[in-house]
């Protein structure tokens, strides 16, 4: 495999690892890091928070 490959590879990894759709995040930043590969990925967040959160903080206002 090519170089640029495995970096691309790696990038991808993190961003699943990030948005928690996989483990093994300290796994994949510890490759990135030997291999000298920059994370370019910031992970996503609703403006509003997760339809959980949202759903609690409701809750717990009707319960006042």
């Amino acid at each position: 495999m090519q170089d640029k490959t495995i970096d691309n590879v790696l990038r991808h990894l993190h961003r699943e690892c990030m948005n928690g759709r996989h483990g093994g995040l300290l796994y994949v930043v510890t490759l990135m890091r030997l291999r000298g590969v920059k994370a370019d990925f910031k992970a996503h967040s609703k403006p509003l928070g997760s339809r959980a959160a949202r759903r609690e903080a409701r809750l717990r206002g009707l319960a006042r």
